[in-house]
């Protein structure tokens, strides 16, 4: 088993959502430039993939024929001399792509989970160790989630359609009079409708973005606005004195997070000489969601966990803990948050759900609660019926060492022990979904597959360590 993990450098992200025509291309295509960044054109992969359906001749009724042969479909995009070149299987595309009729079947295939999927991967790969303004209707709700800096622009519908049907005019300057006014007003209309109420990432304003109406506003305006904005709220690089201590993912935390996990990391080398192996299966690329699970046998556990875990990652304590004036303090501070009663309880899930679709990493123990004598007590459905409810993906996770130093019942640990973290492969919610009629089949089936990992892990670890 490997230790350790190539962890990329974050960048900054820039995300711009809001409806159509409310100027989300323009002013990206003008910050990014400003600000020295690139520019990623969201609205123009869905368009990519709807040429390739339209060239296929199918339509957004033939969902089945489209879902196997998305992975026909390759888009790129690059600068050349200053232009913005999209090319679909090595075509470029870039004028076949902003018709009415293709912008149109965009928004509608949109609403297919497995394009939305294709979509997301290509914006997160196209993004990788990048400074880059990306826009659209759900950039930073579901695709770049942990993006520190999200807009989000709005204009009254009028204006919006004026933009557009004078975009339209000026591309397509032979067909003027086949655009008017009250039918682009009615094409707006509807896709803010469909855009809105899609159960697939509807378009929605992200929590934690700043609104700017640009109504009435020139472009400078509005440039100027965003740019003070993103001054602001650009986050600073860590130190490098903390990311050669702990890494740059963790030095991007909170103080308070870097000497809890400094101090932490400090005590369990020292005291129970902790190892982590697996880190090579750890899903760090920084949006995607996941529910660290590992196996429950002592308080040494959650701290252990915490301390391998290469990125940030947040925990649920009991409630009661909160309520010591200075530990509950601390506590909310290094991303532990109070739960009344187990995970399966509505208050609970709020809590956990809330956190994973910012793209968090979430430690739950599926068994509930401590194990008596190291063996895996019955997994609870909790972590199942988040992963479908977030569609995030579970980290199987073993520790070993951690019941000997110590077990239930022992009133202190006993130091100078030995505890390793192995993290498994990932189990993705995504593959259970398709493969189960119903919701409760695939949990049931997730949660088998998690414990089964688990013991996996187990048998691995033991087998390598009696052979070292």
């Amino acid at each position: 088993m490997k230790k350790n993990c190539d962890i990329h450098d974050l960048n900054v992200v820039v995300t711009i959502d809001g409806p159509s025509a409310s100027g989300k291309s323009t002013i990206a295509k003008l910050l990014a430039k400003k600000l020295k960044f690139e520019h990623l054109d969201t609205g123009a992969i869905y368009r990519a993939i709807a040429f390739w359906c339209h060239q296929h001749g199918l339509s957004e009724e033939d969902r089945e024929k489209i879902i196997p042969r998305l992975s026909e479909v390759h888009y790129t995009c690059e600068w050349v001399e200053g232009i913005q070149v999209h090319r679909l299987n090595g075509m470029i595309v870039n004028d076949q792509i902003r018709t009415p009729e293709i912008s149109q079947f965009a928004s509608k295939i949109a609403a297919i989970q497995e394009v939305r999927d294709l979509a997301t991967f290509i914006q997160r790969e196209m993004a990788k160790d990048k400074n880059i303004v990306v826009e659209g209707r759900d950039a930073g709700t579901v695709v770049f989630p942990r993006a520190p800096i999200k807009l989000y622009l709005i204009a009254k519908r009028e204006e919006r359609a004026k933009r557009r049907l004078l975009e339209l005019q000026k591309k397509y300057p032979g067909q003027k009079e086949q655009f008017t006014l009250e039918e682009t007003i009615k094409e707006l209309e509807e896709r803010d409708e469909r855009d809105r109420n899609r159960a697939l990432s509807p378009m929605k304003k992200p929590m934690d973005a700043v609104t700017i109406d640009t109504t009435g506003l020139s472009i400078e305006a509005v440039l100027k606005k965003i740019v003070k904005v993103v001054k602001q709220r650009r986050p600073k690089a860590p130190g490098k004195i903390w990311t050669k201590l702990i890494g740059y993912k963790r030095a991007q935390t909170t103080f308070l997070y870097k000497i809890s996990y400094l101090t932490t990391f400090v005590i369990y080398k020292i005291c129970f000489r902790l190892k982590v192996y697996g880190l090579e299966n750890y899903p760090c690329d920084g949006e995607t969601a996941a529910i660290v699970a590992p196996n429950h046998s002592s308080f040494l556990d959650p701290p252990a966990v915490g301390v391998a875990c290469p990125c940030e990652l947040h925990a649920l304590g009991i409630d009661y803990l909160f309520r010591v004036p200075l530990l509950g303090w601390l506590l909310r501070r290094i991303n532990v948050h109070p739960v009344s009663s187990q995970v399966t309880d509505a208050s609970v899930l709020r809590t956990v759900v809330s956190l994973l679709k910012e793209g968090r990493h979430v430690l739950i123990f599926p068994e509930g609660g401590r194990s008596h004598d190291d063996q895996l007590l019955p997994f609870k459905r909790g972590v199942g019926v988040l992963a479908a409810l977030t569609g995030c993906c579970i980290v199987p996770t073993y520790i070993h060492g951690a019941f000997e130093a110590w077990r239930k019942g022992r009133i202190c640990p006993k130091p100078w022990g030995r505890i390793s973290v192995v993290f498994g492969k990932p189990l993705h919610w995504k593959d259970y979904e398709e493969k189960f009629e119903s919701r409760r089949e695939a949990e049931a089936a997730i949660m088998n597959d998690l414990k089964d990992r688990i013991l996996e892990l187990r048998k691995d670890f033991s087998s390598q360590h009696k052979q070292g």
